[in-house]
């Protein structure tokens, strides 16, 4: 009786969300024309097309809401994104960026007011395994506070139709790899924050899912806990897809081979960390190491700077060291090292000095700065 019910209730939740969509696809259209789309994410929309060999394949994704005044919100707005097996892909956006509305309907819990998605080639609406997708969701509702952490490995034993040797083997490698060796008798309000946490992400590693959805998994985690997911993520990279979503930029720098940035519901850009920090960089960082801290080694270098980099800023001074930010646009990278290299053979007043592009973080900020500006104008 459950099982009907449930399949009743998705029909008609299917059925309503593509109603509510069809008199509103101008909409959605003209939406989507006012943010700018990068080369990278139009590239990325006709591979989509053209291709079906992804582990996940979001074809043309739009979701539909309405606020409390009765206005409708394009929260997913013809996304089309793909994901390759074995890859871990990273979403990224501002609060409200459509990144969570996104990974329900990949795994099924939201239906998409229009567009497909594919998980290996089958449909999701007409074919869904669910042992396919596993999720550890943004909060930890899913968890049963009166249940220990042995008890919550049982149940989704038993609902995975494991054995009790697999129960106990695989249950035993993610206490161990996680630090939650000891507390395994202990129930979910005992536990902190963190541990809850760290439960949530060790029961989406639990089952035979290939593809994994992690969404801001490691946000109220210390530094030991969250390097301990990491690494259980990367040793497991290859065999399994991974689908990250994080505010954490450098996590997402550090681990993704693609990002997918979203600005209000669209897709901005795509590609991997090294591409975007290049293409979406606005300066590059020197810092210079003084020979000594007199006066006369400290005007030999701002002389240097002043003649070679006239555009260049000192934005941290210090005794022996001096930081110069440069902007990307007035120079190119391997010209930046030629003459800092150059100067470093002369009477310049430095002996070593290191390069570096912006960050991810630095990329994302200024990318939402733009989606901003454009939404203004």
């Amino acid at each position: 009786v459950l099982i009907l019910i449930e399949r009743f209730r998705g029909n008609v939740q299917n059925r309503n969300a593509k109603k509510s969509f069809g008199s509103y696809t101008d909409f959605f259209e003209e939406e989507k024309s006012k943010h700018e789309v990068t080369e990278e994410a139009i590239r990325m929309e006709e591979e989509v097309k053209n291709n079906t060999d992804y582990a996940v394949r979001i074809l043309d994704v739009s979701r539909l809401f309405f606020n409390t005044e009765g206005k409708p919100i394009p929260a997913v707005n013809r996304v089309s994104l793909g994901v390759k097996k074995g890859s871990l892909f990273g979403f990224l956006g501002a609060n409200g960026a459509g990144k969570t509305t996104l990974i329900r309907m990949i795994t099924s819990l939201l239906p998409p007011s229009d567009g497909t998605i594919e998980i290996f080639g089958n449909n999701i609406q007409q074919f869904n395994d669910p042992n396919v997708i596993s999720i550890c969701p943004q909060f930890n509702s899913h968890l049963v506070n009166e249940m220990t952490i042995d008890e919550h490995f049982t149940l989704y034993g038993m609902i995975f139709k494991m054995t009790k040797e697999t129960i106990k083997e695989r249950s035993d490698w993610l206490t161990k790899a996680l630090q939650l060796e000891n507390l395994r008798g202990k129930p979910i309000n005992q536990l902190s924050q963190g541990d809850v946490r760290k439960l949530s992400i060790a029961l989406s590693f639990y089952g035979p899912a290939n593809i994994i959805l992690l969404d801001e998994p490691t946000a109220s985690l210390d530094p030991v806990a969250r390097h301990d997911v990491q690494e259980m993520i990367l040793e497991n990279r290859g065999d399994k897809t991974f689908m990250l979503c994080t505010h954490l930029l450098s996590e997402a720098e550090f681990m993704c081979d693609m990002i997918s940035i979203m600005v209000r519901g669209c897709v901005f850009t795509c590609g991997s960390p090294q591409a975007l920090t290049e293409k979406f960089g606005t300066g590059y960082k020197v810092d210079v190491m003084l020979q000594d801290d007199t006066e006369e080694t400290e005007q030999k270098v701002d002389d240097f700077f002043s003649k070679m980099l006239p555009f260049a800023f000192c934005s941290i001074t210090r005794p022996l060291a001096r930081i110069y930010d440069i902007p990307a646009k007035d120079i190119d990278l391997a010209d930046l090292f030629k003459i800092m290299e150059d100067g470093k053979d002369g009477t310049n007043g430095y002996d070593y000095y290191t390069c570096s592009s912006s960050s991810l973080e630095r990329v994302f900020m200024e990318i939402v700065k733009m989606s901003e500006e454009g939404e203004n104008e």
